[in-house]
């Protein structure tokens, strides 16, 4: 499965077209045309893409963020009576449960904070840097592509702009 803007799936299809005809590739293909959002929900983490400005194509960079966890409190559960095994389990998966005394637990009873969150944004070859700030702010780390070299700043400038 390939993932991508119109232009660069388009860009895909010819390069397949020269390398075995057109409609036919080695492996069968899935493309898959991408619009800003939300890809993929995985449960543990999630996938965005975001429009990034290159050569007029419809390209993109992603986020990978996972989730943020709250993590059992062990002085929450023996203050509250809760026995080990499968309870705290369910606790910990945030579901309520009912102790052999009858009294329901809630998962926010037992349960510390959020946290633990992180955020990766990758950005490929980009025109320019503009309108990149609102999606890599906040990110824990940010991978972006750097094509021009020492010897090239002058053009790099001129193109940034």
């Amino acid at each position: 499965m390939i993932h991508g803007g119109l232009d660069t799936l388009e860009v895909v299809i010819r390069m397949l077209a020269g390398l075995w005809g057109e409609g036919r590739a080695p492996i069968p293909l899935e493309l898959v045309s991408l619009t800003e959002g939300r890809v993929l929900d995985a449960g543990e983490f999630t996938i965005g893409c975001f429009p990034v400005r290159h050569r007029d194509t419809g390209s993109f960079g992603f986020s990978f963020e996972s989730q943020a966890r709250r993590h059992i409190r062990p002085d929450r559960l023996a203050s509250l009576g809760v026995p080990d095994g499968p309870v705290r389990k369910e606790l910990a998966e945030g579901r309520s449960v009912t102790l052999a005394d009858g009294r329901t637990i809630d998962p926010g009873d037992v349960l510390g904070p959020p946290e633990g969150q992180k955020r990766l944004v990758i950005v490929g070859d980009a025109e320019t840097t503009g309108g990149l700030v609102e999606h890599a702010r906040d990110a824990d780390a940010l991978v972006i592509e750097a094509t021009f070299l020492d010897r090239d700043a002058a053009i790099g400038a001129r193109i940034g702009t």
